[in-house]
């Protein structure tokens, strides 16, 4: 297909959002506005519609809420105040089987992590572009972000550090251009991610525990790592000399790693790797995208895959990533709604494939995208790591 099959896809995967109702909430009211807090609106919302929060007067924004709800919610401009702490989380808790929640364009105001729990979960929950950048007086101390006996959950461009940043147990999680560890303010730090009893994916990764031991640390899980050259995990560095080793296993846990991805040590020649797991040092095919996707802009789709391998970039609804997996790998994208390819391309050496495609402006925000890509190499089908991104 083409890519104005492409955008007509896209047109197709929006008709179903048109009979939702929005709700606005801005702490300061006005014209337009329904709620002064977001709990409230939360309260109200029924399962599909879109709440969009405004930065209020004084940096109000999004408080505290807990849900069993499939809702969208976004912030306006992509970085609306967000609070909350280790007592008083963002909760997504109890959504069911065929529903779907969305938070996207957050960031977090003052010091102290990201406080997100996501337990018990069968549905699908996407965060994106949530953010924060600087740490508490003391060094973090409890997960940023919990993800517990949940059934697909995905995370882009979110930055954050804690002890660690990211927790996983008993879920399927697909990580794509997140910030853990150090942020970019160079402030942070602390373990990037454990998983136990988990199948992770992470794509185009920049992790730096800071003064952590440990960047990722699984127990009994499938962890896979994907990206190209600019991707990086590192150990933690305790003084000048000597930096630990980036990830760590333990049980039965089986490690990909794509030898594309920065895993710097110290000193040289360290393993990448410890503890009693298998560690796989081979291309991983993965798709990600830059930026903050909006309306009206243009949507670049990355994926990486072996040089000389034929690789389909396809575009599609976001489905549940603990689908029953198929024999080339785990399906990413709803083939049940609209969804097309982009053009084949041959990898070139560098391993990376690029396809742009401008995203139609009379799309709705809050509309998820799923790209996956299907990689032919050495006559062996396989589908690469999927990305999921909500326009906002």
């Amino acid at each position: 297909m083409n890519l104005a099959s492409i955008a007509l896809a896209a047109c197709g995967l929006a008709a179903g959002l048109t009979a939702q109702t929005t709700w606005i909430v801005n702490a300061g009211g006005g014209p337009g506005v329904h709620f002064l807090d977001l709990p409230a609106a939360v309260a109200a919302a029924t399962h599909g519609d879109t709440i969009r929060v405004q930065t209020g007067p004084f940096l109000q924004g999004a408080t505290p809420f807990i849900t069993n709800k499939g809702l969208t919610i976004l912030g306006d401009g992509g970085q609306v105040p967000m609070y909350g702490d280790f007592t008083n989380p963002y909760t997504i808790q109890g959504l069911a089987a065929g529903r779907a929640f969305r938070m996207a364009g957050f960031r977090r105001v003052g010091d102290g992590e990201l406080n997100v729990h996501v337990h018990q979960c069968a549905g699908e929950v996407h965060l994106e572009n949530l953010r924060a950048f600087s740490h508490s007086a003391m060094f973090p101390s409890w997960p940023a972000i919990e993800i517990h006996h949940c059934a697909s959950v995905t995370l882009r461009g979110v930055e954050t550090f804690g002890a660690p940043a990211v927790e996983i147990d008993h879920a399927a999680v697909v990580l794509v251009s997140c910030r853990l560890g150090l942020t970019t303010l160079g402030v942070g730090g602390g373990p990037c991610l454990r998983a136990s009893n988990a199948h992770v994916d992470v794509v185009q990764p920049q992790f730096d525990p800071a003064w952590s031991s440990t960047a990722i640390q699984v127990w009994d899980s499938l962890l896979r790592v994907g990206g190209d050259a600019t991707a990086r995990v590192a150990g933690g560095q305790f003084t000048l000399t000597w930096q630990s080793i980036p990830i760590e296993t333990f049980g039965n846990s089986i490690v990909l790693l794509d030898p594309a991805v920065q895993t710097p040590t110290f000193p040289a020649g360290q393993p990448v790797m410890v503890g009693s797991g298998t560690l796989v040092v081979a291309p991983v095919p993965a798709s990600w995208t830059a930026g903050v996707t909006s309306p009206g802009q243009l949507l670049t789709v990355h994926a990486t895959a072996p040089p000389g391998a034929t690789l389909w970039q396809a575009l599609g609804a976001p489905g549940p990533l603990t689908l029953v997996p198929f024999p080339i790998g785990l399906l990413g994208i709803d083939v049940y709604q609209p969804f097309a390819f982009f053009p084949a391309n041959v990898v070139p050496a560098s391993g990376v494939v690029t396809n742009a495609l401008a995203v139609p402006a009379s799309l709705p925000t809050g509309l998820a995208f799923a790209a996956q890509s299907v990689v032919l190499a050495g006559g062996v089908l396989e589908l690469g790591m999927p990305v999921t991104l909500v326009l906002h």
